[in-house]
């Protein structure tokens, strides 16, 4: 006779219910009641927290933060010159606030599988073991009646960078042999690119493809070359970190966001700043700019999103309807919707001329960072702390793909054709994922 056995764990939201259920294994029942919140979380280290992984948890460390009940302590202002936009998720987490949705059978959604070598091995020698590890995939999908389409390679070198590249064929693999050679040819595809700075915010690609312009936790903007990863130009002017960037539909001109509440207008040419629009009541989150060059969209911790005039900073009007902080938001080639991101999770698509909500769009497990919109106004990207980069067609609000990485994403840019995504991560790397149609 054999026995199962299941621990079971009960409060008032995913997040709690989630780090209770370790409590007592493998068989017992734990309960925290609200009054038992403060209690039970403070003395935890700040490492069983969602989101806190190596990095994040040394840069706390580095601020003599070992627990939870010593992240209390820090107000948002010191957690947002450290941590960015996810400051305000560490903050929420810390006090045991999480509005994430709980959605039980939630259906397998990618399969999988990877190993460790004990020595490096170069790219050329992978050969056996892609082979050996297709097999594994392919023989876990037969079990499954639903058919995989896109294939993922991921890569990871032996300074811990991720390197990960996908094929979506135009039908599904119909044999472990298809699947493997997919798979081995993704070795052969351009290079990843890259670019090492602080904390990338926001990411943002000139009309012609050839620069991208980051954001980073350092206060300054990074204009760096797309096909080889060379650093063009540093730009500075802002008194806090840049949390968000936009170019101007003729690439010579970016719109810059910043903690300091000031939207900063630059001259690419001049790589000085051009103007300064309109300074907003509280943070500045995201930033986007419309294609005639005549509005900017923002977004701020008052949960609204504001549409300017660029030229004088004088305030349009204002759209509401976010139910908690927005992070990210982007506008259509047309500059007729723009689509927003919060930290609920969601992603809302709005008609810009009457702010009227057009859909909700559901499928990250975690607080939305960025997002971006390929130029036909089909498809929109968005990256989470989930570790999730998923696309959506734009027209019907529907999940048409998403791609995983290793660790939280932070931002995220497509190229004009709409062919590639940019994901920046809390490491400073950024992926290059190639896509094909949806």
């Amino acid at each position: 006779m054999r026995f199962l056995y299941s621990s079971r764990s009960y409060s008032s939201n995913k997040f709690l219910a989630k780090i209770a259920s370790d409590w007592r294994k493998p068989d017992g029942l734990f309960v925290i009641q609200p009054a038992e919140v403060d209690t039970f979380l403070e003395p935890l280290p700040v490492g069983r927290l969602p989101g806190v992984g190596k990095v994040t948890g040394e840069k706390l460390g580095e601020l003599g933060i070992k627990t939870v009940g010593d992240l209390r302590g820090l107000d948002l202002p010191t957690l947002e010159g450290q941590f960015g936009r996810y400051r305000l998720r560490l903050f929420e987490l810390a006090r045991g606030i999480d509005n994430s949705e709980v959605v039980p059978d939630r259906p397998v959604k990618s399969m999988s599988a990877e190993d460790t070598f004990e020595h490096d091995v170069p790219l050329a020698e992978t050969e056996p073991m892609v082979r050996q590890l297709a097999e594994k995939v392919w023989s876990a999908s037969r079990k499954e009646s639903r058919i995989a389409r896109t294939v993922v390679l991921k890569l990871k070198t032996s300074e811990f960078n991720i390197l990960t590249r996908s094929h979506t064929p135009d039908s599904p693999p119909c044999s472990c042999e298809e699947l493997t050679s997919i798979a081995l040819s993704l070795r052969e595809y351009d290079a990843i690119i890259h670019f090492q700075t602080k904390n990338v915010t926001s990411l943002a690609i000139t009309p012609d493809d050839r620069q991208v312009i980051s954001a980073s936790n350092d206060s300054s903007l990074k204009l760096w070359d797309l096909t080889t990863g060379e650093l063009l130009n540093t730009l500075e002017g802002h008194s806090h970190e840049c949390l968000a960037v936009a170019i101007t539909p003729d690439g010579d001109k970016a719109l810059s966001a910043s903690p300091d509440n000031t939207l900063k207008v630059w001259d690419l040419k001049m790589s000085e700043p051009h103007n300064c629009v309109e300074r907003h009541e509280q943070l500045v989150s995201a930033v986007a700019v419309t294609a005639d060059r005549i509005r900017a969209v923002s977004t701020s911790l008052d949960n609204t999103v504001k549409v300017w005039e660029l030229k004088t900073g004088k305030l349009l009007h204002t759209m509401e309807g976010h139910s908690d902080s927005v992070h990210a938001l982007a506008i259509t080639a047309d500059g007729k919707k723009a689509i927003t991101a919060s930290s609920d999770a969601t992603l809302k698509v709005w008609e810009v001329e009457t702010g009227k909500l057009l859909h909700t769009l559901k499928g990250h497990d975690d607080a939305v960072n960025a997002l971006a919109i390929e130029p036909r106004d089909l498809i929109a990207a968005s990256v989470s702390v989930d570790q999730k980069v998923n696309l959506w067609n734009i027209e019907t609000g529907r999940l048409v793909a998403t791609f995983t990485a290793d660790v939280g994403l932070r931002c995220c840019a497509i190229d004009s054709h709409g062919t590639a995504v940019l994901a920046g991560d809390e490491l400073g790397r950024v992926h290059f994922l190639r896509i094909e149609d949806p």
